[in-house]
């Protein structure tokens, strides 16, 4: 019988798990928490409602993302 190496780790976890919780921690620190940015605030800033809805509108897409990742 062959044993595997109980050493090895799958790295594609590991990368996979540390950008979804920098998603997270992108999303609920910087986006809800402090307000510094939104996703699309570079292009679209947040000067009128619908700027507003927009930049909301894709953070939600990338929170979203940020948990199928994980």
């Amino acid at each position: 019988m062959q044993y595997r190496n109980s050493r090895s780790f799958p790295i594609s976890a590991g990368v996979l798990l540390g950008l979804g919780l920098g998603g997270f921690f992108d999303g609920i620190v910087f986006h809800q928490l402090l307000q510094w940015h939104h996703m699309l605030s570079g292009w679209y800033p947040l000067n009128s409602i619908d700027n507003v809805k927009l930049n909301t509108t894709w953070d939600g897409i990338f929170h979203s993302a940020a948990y199928v990742v994980v």
